[in-house]
C-alpha cells in the first residue's frame, strides 16, 4: 500500500514540476513552416509576423516582447492521426516567455487565431493534455 501511495505522489510531484517548468510557455498550433529546416530565428519570425500581420496585435508590442526560446516541437505520430494527414500539419511551435503577463495578452488572442485555422493554447504536460481532450469530447 505504502509503494502505492509513494508512485503516486512521485507522479503527481512528476507532473507539478513538469507544468512549473513550462508556465511561461505558449504553443501555436497550425503555422505553417518557413522551410523544411527552419530554425529557432525562422520560427521566431513565422510566430511575430503572425501576431503582427494575422492577429492585428500592435508592432511596437511585438517588437517589446522577450522571448526565451522559440522552436517547433519534433513531429509525432498519433494514432488518431494518419501518417499522411501529419505530413501536411505544421507541428506546434513553443514559445517561452520572459513576462507572463506576455504570455497573457497572447493567449486572449486565440479566439481570433481560430479564424485563421490556428490555435494559441498553454503548454501542458501531456497527461493533462489528455484529460482535457477528454473533457471536452464528453461537452
Amino acid at each position: 500500500m505504502k509503494i502505492a501511495s509513494f508512485k503516486e505522489e512521485k507522479r503527481k510531484s512528476d507532473i507539478l514540476n513538469e507544468l512549473r517548468s513550462k508556465v511561461f510557455n505558449a504553443l501555436f498550433h497550425g503555422l505553417k513552416m518557413s522551410s523544411n529546416t527552419e530554425n529557432s530565428d525562422e520560427s521566431e519570425s513565422v510566430v511575430r509576423s503572425f501576431l503582427v500581420k494575422d492577429l492585428k496585435f500592435p508592432q511596437s508590442e511585438v517588437d517589446r516582447m522577450h522571448f526565451a526560446n522559440v522552436h517547433r516541437l519534433p513531429r509525432r505520430v498519433d494514432a488518431t492521426h494518419s501518417s499522411t494527414n501529419s505530413t501536411h500539419t505544421s507541428p506546434p511551435i513553443v514559445v517561452k516567455l520572459c513576462k507572463m503577463k506576455d504570455k497573457f495578452n497572447i493567449l486572449k488572442l486565440a479566439p481570433r487565431a481560430r479564424q485563421f485555422k490556428c490555435n494559441i493554447t498553454k503548454h501542458l504536460p501531456l497527461s493533462m493534455q489528455r484529460q482535457r481532450k477528454l473533457r471536452m469530447k464528453q461537452a
